[in-house]
């Protein structure tokens, strides 16, 4: 994965690929189409949005760790990601290994619902 500086380097016209494993018009690809013009003016390439979706965020992590440090690349991870690499022992990347931690983009809240005729209420 591309470091911040690395990143910086590529600018100056270039472009820059701004991928991430979910489907158009889902969570991460809204949040990259938001942050990409500002990503632009900064850094100065052209920001390109792309989805690569399917097995839960795998098919694009997987895909991320084979491209070359070339500072062309940059991978929106969520935090399901995280405990799929937990639990799934067939993933063969490392998180910690393979990937640079940049900055963070977002905190996304969870929270219960129930049916409005539930009798819970808290």
């Amino acid at each position: 994965m591309a470091s911040a500086a690395r990143a910086q380097q590529a600018g100056g016209g270039g472009s820059i690929r701004l991928i991430h494993g979910y489907a158009a018009g889902q969570s991460p690809d809204v949040l990259a189409r938001q942050i990409a013009p500002g990503l632009s003016e900064k850094l100065g390439a052209n920001i390109i949005v792309e989805a690569r979706p399917g097995a839960g965020e795998r098919l694009a992590a997987s895909q991320i760790g084979r491209i070359a440090p070339d500072g062309q690349s940059l991978y929106i991870m969520t935090g399901g990601l995280t405990v799929i690499t937990a639990v799934d022992r067939t993933i063969r990347f490392d998180l910690l290994k393979d990937f640079t931690y940049i900055s963070m983009l977002t905190q996304y809240p969870f929270m219960f619902w129930v049916g409005a005729n539930s009798p819970f209420r808290s």
